[in-house]
């Protein structure tokens, strides 16, 4: 009998890394490495980059968080963003938005209406050079099969502290927690 628990403990101890480990393959940024000074243009046809927003005043971090609007795990977080906007602003985190490889710009158009993203730095990765090739996150050709929502808490000189693959129903107390606040 303890051998029968052990080989299933066994067996679920290596799905669940396997799963991981899938989830996470490909993924070209590392903790503790710069991230990529990634760029493009932003909602308010302003150029916006990692170096740019790293360099605002009073900056302690930089959030970076790649999202689709297709993506319900993702828009959720972005609801916690912006209902915790004034408390970021005075920690000194700004928030870098990647939308990423969308294809159905009114439904983009209608959250965008939607959600209140004053303050926020949002740039459109069209064609998934920010996600697939920068990032390494492989959002590919059928768009949705990329791991979402991702996103990386970066220090004022764009290394990144955390990536954050699978955030907590408190994104924003994990976030947080990551710069010590």
């Amino acid at each position: 009998m303890k051998n029968k628990v052990m080989a299933v403990l066994i067996s679920l101890f290596c799905a669940v890394s396997l799963c991981f480990a899938e989830g996470t393959k490909g993924v070209k940024v590392k903790k503790g490495e710069p991230m990529p000074n990634i760029a493009a243009m932003g909602i308010d046809n302003k150029a916006h980059s990692v170096k740019t927003v790293s360099s605002i005043p009073k900056t302690k971090g930089v959030l970076v968080v790649v999202f689709a609007s297709w993506c319900k795990a993702c828009i959720d977080e972005i609801k916690q963003l912006v209902k915790a906007k004034k408390l970021l602003d005075e920690k000194g985190i700004r928030v870098l938005l990647v939308n990423a490889m969308e294809d159905d710009y009114d439904r983009l158009e209608q959250i965008l209406k939607e959600l209140d993203l004053q303050g926020f730095y949002l740039i459109f990765d069209k064609n998934g050079y920010i996600a697939d090739d920068q990032l390494g996150l492989v959002m590919g050709k059928e768009k949705r099969n990329g791991r979402l929502p991702f996103a990386c808490v970066l220090d004022n000189q764009g290394v990144i502290k955390e990536i954050i693959y699978d955030p907590e129903d408190d994104f924003v107390g994990q976030v947080l927690r990551v710069y010590g606040l």
